[in-house]
């Protein structure tokens, strides 16, 4: 500002100053503008906002300053100018000698204000394009991406240098191309990134000229231009400029700026491009250099990660996809694929196309966000694909002839792959043969949809991969080889661990199905068993179908005739194919069970030792077996003898484990029947046992109900007693007291004393239907079954009814009488759960009856026991009461015999019961007589007691009012009868004794006859009966006889228990022998007392009878006259 105050000064030789503002401190304030305003004339002022009019705060202060300007100049000239950043300069220049400022002044002025406004424009220009490149270049160096760097410098040379249309092309020099790669611009090209490709070496075009000379090019006007050739990017172009990207001596790529007007752009334009150029350059060969970098690091990385494949253990597709995985990351590509001959065959080279299957293929992501995906590509849609073309895919035949890489030219036929994506005819692909030695293996392709991807380095590294992969593939296969015999070896181990380690049949039939898919890689399998009881085929378990199947399945019986390749099953030791047969109502059933696509379905038989056990049923759907059915029989033979040696050692284990599940079955019995007696034991109630019976009996038999009724003999009827599994409605509905008659299930098992049996359906389910079931619908069965062994009496017919019902798929319902030797004590009902989703084996069924029936036995046992306790209890009640009898009936017997003197009495009184229907009695009589009685009641026990007691009141009162024995026992016998009305009478003796004299006067009511042992004679005499038993008819008479004894005389009273005592032979004492004893002991003068004579007949009797019970009551009296 000195400089130019000091050049206005020596210009007008003037004096002068300047002061400093700032725009925004002047702008407003007129008091501050006019201080200079007023020195500057009009013309100037008009001059001034001209010149500033760009600067709106500039030319808003000049405007305001008009209205202070002079119209001319004066001595004081103020001149305003405008530096950076909205400084103002004011210079106040003053005339010397008083002189006044001229108009050339102001001129002057104005001159220097514009070559000052000039050189600041000038300035600004230079600071802005500095500051462009310096943006420029600042965003673009930290990019190591080329893609987004070129995007970055486009778009800052459209947007930020103001060119019109930029587009920036690549140089591949490997490939000698020119590759349009992005752009910025206002106006649509005519072509997008990537489809202009331009040759580096053609002499024709400028673009490549540029980029072989590496130099710029600015065309002002093209159509002025002789031979110009457009790369057909902007054809409404007028002017072009083209600068390359160099960096050193080697072109990176061209910077390509065109605009719809001629002569758009100048030199300085090409100097800044160029500037641009070379910043572009330095960043474009960092991020080439770190993409070759990184590009090489992905190549070593992924040649090793292929090249760790070959010693490890890697399924093939597994290896495949790692493979062109890693090849997709090193290599430009849209698909990636592995292609291997089948079989390894030597075909007709004319076909080699179709024997090439495609193992493995990956598309690019840019490839699948276009829409295409990754399992649209398929063997089946390619071999479709080429079975469809003209032509025998040539292509791929000479790629898999050729000892190298083979790179597509633009001509070459398409591939399969390039031909399902709908590829320009000009795309690029490489195939690569997979060569194991000199054995073929197939093919390693590649392609993109752009054209000239692939060079002489894509060559190296393609045929690098495909060397690793064909090794890799050997190995594979070679490993494969050997794993499949090793995994042959392994399953049948691991089957036979299954089949060793596993006890129960249920367990090991859900294992073998479910290990068999994943040890085979097979989709499902169904095990059915052969019941060779009800002679179907039975589902025991499944694994791999849908749910709905599978209870569909396990709910199939297969009866013989349903299923032809069944019914071949029992006679085949191999698999059997089962294939669709439309017109089979049975195989429609059974595909329709398994996925659409399943075409192939084998049976494997069960069989050990000759005995036919069962089948595996297999699906094959798309499966390997399932492949290996078309392409190599020979290996599914193979799969086949495998599975059936499961099917073999499954069924080697089945056996076992039923052979083994029947030892189990009889311990269970035994277990069963076991805990039903631990429980009969522990309870001490009739009613608390049959309850615990007919709980636990569901539980070890598995029956939903049970029922007990007992059976009352003296009234025939049965009474409900206990039951189990009865709600209280169903309670209600039943009957609790049961005439046989009204029952017929109850009249069958009391009539036969057999197990009975009837089916039931859901209808007929509830409980108070059990009494409406017909009697012809009743099947007896014998309480052993026939199924475990012998029939017994039961005619053929009865065992076809009764193997017949167990088989019967229906719910049964079981009816066993409870009853011991014979006696009937009760009927034992089970209703057996039954549903229908389900089969029940007979031989299940006749397991349940074996337990059910030692259950019954149990029951039995405990009701019988009950009523021996109750009968223990009662005849203990009751000899308490006969012993309480019989203290009462001795009561009424004299406990001493009245002492006569010079006499000997005695008497011996044994009942056969606790009490007897015997008696005596010896009593005084007035005169200084004795009363002797000795009778026998027709009958025993207390009826016999209490007619003794009665008989002995009546005569002992009688014989006091009269004398005459034979009037006193016909007033007995009167007596007797009115009273009585059960018909039972009494014999009776009666004597009256006259001590003194040895008179005896007697009268013998139907009694035994007494014996009179006369000492002097050493003979016995009889005393017979003189008249009938007492209580049998109405005034009787009764003869009264008399007899006298003399010293040493006996007269012996006995009833008829002496008499008609039995030996062990059967032979009677009789009276014979009586009076033989006697006359024996007369005879031999033996001096016994009347006791020791009682005693010593007595013992005679029991000898007789060898200690056996007396059959009847004993009494002996006897008295012998002393003097």
């Amino acid at each position: 500002m000195t400089h130019i105050l000091a050049t206005l000064k020596s210009w007008f030789g003037c004096e002068g100053e300047f002061q400093l503002f700032k725009l925004e401190q002047l702008e407003g304030s007129k008091a501050a503008i006019s201080t200079f305003a007023d020195e500057i004339p009009q013309d100037l002022c008009h001059f001034l906002l001209d010149l500033y009019q760009d600067v709106p705060a500039a030319a808003r202060l000049f405007q305001s300053a008009m209205s202070f300007a002079g119209k001319r100049p004066g001595k004081t000239l103020s001149v305003p100018v405008l530096f950076d950043h909205g400084d103002l300069a004011i210079f106040r220049l003053l005339k010397k000698d008083n002189g006044f400022f001229t108009q050339l002044n102001v001129e002057i002025v104005k001159s220097l204000l514009s070559y000052l406004a000039l050189l600041h424009a000038v300035k600004m220009q230079e600071t802005s394009q500095a500051s462009l490149l310096a943006e420029l270049t600042t965003s673009i160096m930290s990019m190591l991406n080329l893609d987004d760097l070129l995007d970055e410098a486009a778009r800052q040379l459209h947007h930020k240098f103001n060119f019109p249309n930029v587009f920036l092309f690549v140089v591949h020099p490997g490939r000698r191309k020119i590759t349009f790669q992005t752009g910025c611009y206002k106006n649509l090209p005519g072509a997008q990134p990537g489809e202009i490709e331009l040759d580096l070496d053609s002499s024709e075009g400028v673009l490549p000229r540029a980029a072989r000379e590496m130099k710029s090019c600015l065309l002002g006007d093209i159509a002025a231009e002789s031979g110009y050739q457009s790369a057909g990017i902007l054809p409404s172009a007028r002017s072009e400029m083209i600068v390359p990207i160099v960096f050193g001596q080697e072109v990176l790529g061209i910077i390509d700026v065109l605009s719809e007007e001629a002569h758009a752009f100048t030199q300085e334009d090409a100097a800044l491009l160029e500037a641009a150029a070379r910043n572009i350059a330095v960043a474009m060969r960092n991020a080439i250099l770190y993409r070759s970098e990184q590009w090489r690091r992905r190549v070593a990385e992924s040649l090793r990660e292929v090249a760790g494949l070959l010693t490890a253990d890697v399924d093939l597709n597994k290896l495949l996809d790692v493979i062109l995985d890693e090849l997709e990351k090193v290599l430009p590509c849209d698909y990636a694929s592995v292609w291997l001959l089948e079989n390894h065959a030597e075909k007709d080279r004319s076909n080699a196309a179709r024997v090439l299957m495609l193992s493995s293929v990956h598309l690019s992501d840019s490839r699948k966000k276009s829409g295409y995906r990754e399992h649209d590509v398929n063997p089946e849609l390619i071999f479709q694909v080429c079975s469809q073309a003209p032509y025998e895919n040539p292509w791929l035949l000479e790629a898999l002839e050729s000892k190298q890489p083979l790179i597509r030219q633009g001509q070459s036929p398409y591939d399969p792959i390039a031909s399902i994506l709908d590829f320009d005819e000009k795309h690029s692909a490489i195939a690569a043969p997979l060569m194991a030695g000199d054995q073929k293996l197939g093919l390693l392709l590649l392609g993109h949809h752009t054209a000239g991807r692939y060079g002489h380095e894509a060559q190296m590294i393609t045929s690098t991969f495909a060397s690793y992969a064909a090794v890799a593939i050997q190995n594979a296969r070679l490993f494969s080889a050997a794993h499949d015999q090793a995994w042959v070896s392994t399953v049948l181990l691991q089957v036979a661990d299954a089949t060793q380690s596993i006890n129960d049949l249920n367990e090991l039939l859900d294992t073998m199905a479910r290990i068999t898919p994943m040890l085979i890689g097979i989709n499902a399998c169904v095990i059915f068993t052969w019941d060779e009881d009800l002679r179907v085929f039975t589902p025991r378990t499944a694994y791999g179908l849908e749910t709905e199947a599978q209870t569909e399945m396990m709910r199939w019986v297969i009866h013989p005739g349903e299923f032809a390749e069944f019914d071949q099953l029992s006679e085949s030791t191999n698999a059997i194919m089962i294939e669709r047969q439309p017109e089979s109502e049975a195989n429609n059933h059974l595909y329709a069970l398994f996925p659409e696509e399943t075409g192939l379905l084998a049976l494997f038989p069960m069989t050990s030792h000759g005995k036919f056990l069962g089948a595996f049923l297999v699906d094959f759907a798309d499966t390997l077996l399932s492949d290996l059915s078309e392409t190599q029989p020979g290996k599914l033979d193979d799969y086949l003898a495998i599975i059936q040696g499961i099917a073999h050692q499954t069924a080697v284990a089945v056996n076992n484990l039923q052979l083994l599940e029947s030892q189990k079955e009889e311990a269970y019995v035994s277990i069963a029947l076991l805990q039903v007696a631990q429980a009969v034991v522990s309870l001490n109630s009739l009613q608390d046992i049959i309850a615990a019976i007919v709980r636990i009996t569901p539980i070890l038999v598995g029956v939903k109900r049970v029922v007990v009724y007992l059976w009352d003999e003296a009234q025939q009827i049965f009474t409900l007693y206990q039951s189990y599994g009865i709600s209280r409605q169903e309670m209600a509905e039943i009957q609790k007291i049961v005439h046989p008659a009204e029952f017929p299930l109850i009249k069958c098992v009391r009539d036969s004393g057999k197990p009975a049996f009837a089916a039931y359906s859901s209808e007929t389910d509830h409980p108070s239907y059990w009494d409406r079931i017909p009697e012809h619908e009743v099947v007896l069965g014998g309480l052993t079954s026939p199924i475990f062994s012998e029939v017994g009496s039961e005619t053929p017919e009865n065992i076809s009814e009764y193997e017949n019902i167990l088989s019967k798929q229906s719910g049964l319902l079981y009816a066993y009488p409870l009853s011991v030797k014979g006696d009937l004590l009760g009927i034992f009902i089970a209703q057996e759960i039954y549903d229908s989703a389900y089969i029940i084996s007979p031989r299940v069924r006749a397991r349940r009856q074996e337990i059910t029936i030692g259950i019954t036995q149990q029951a039995s046992l405990a009701i019988q026991n009950e009523y021996l306790q109750r009968e223990a209890v009662e005849r203990e009640r009751l000899e308490r009461e006969l012993q309480l009898a019989r203290e009462i009936q001795q009561s009424f017997l004299p406990n001493t015999l009245p002492r006569v003197p010079d006499w000997d009495v005695a008497a011996l009184w044994k009942p056969a019961r606790e009490v007897g229907g015997d008696f005596y009695d010896a009593f005084p009589l007035p005169g200084n007589r004795l009363g002797v009685v000795i009778a026998d009641v027709a009958d025993k026990g207390i009826p016999a007691a209490l007619f003794m007691t009665l008989a002995r009141t009546l005569i002992r009162a009688t014989a006091r009012e009269e004398f005459s024995p034979a009037i006193v026992l016909e007033t007995v016998n009167d007596l007797l009868v009115a009273e009585t009305e059960r018909g039972l009478f009494i014999t009776t003796f009666y004597m009256v004794v006259s001590p003194q004299t040895g008179q005896l006067l007697y009268a013998n009511a139907g009694h035994n006859p007494p014996l009179v042992l006369r000492k002097s004679t050493q003979s016995i005499e009889r005393l017979p009966a003189t008249g009938m038993a007492l209580g049998v008819l109405e005034s009787i008479h009764i003869k009264e006889n008399a007899l006298k004894l003399e010293v040493g005389d006996r007269v012996v009273l006995y009833t008829d228990g002496i008499t008609e005592a039995f030996s062990s032979y059967g032979e009677m004492y009789g009276e014979e022998r009586l009076q033989a004893l006697l006359l024996d002991c007369l005879q031999r003068e033996i001096d016994r007392t009347a006791a020791e004579l009682l005693n010593h007949i007595a013992d005679s009797v029991h000898e007789f009878s060898e200690g056996a019970p007396i059959s009847d009551d004993i009494t002996l009296v006897t008295l012998r006259r002393l003097a």
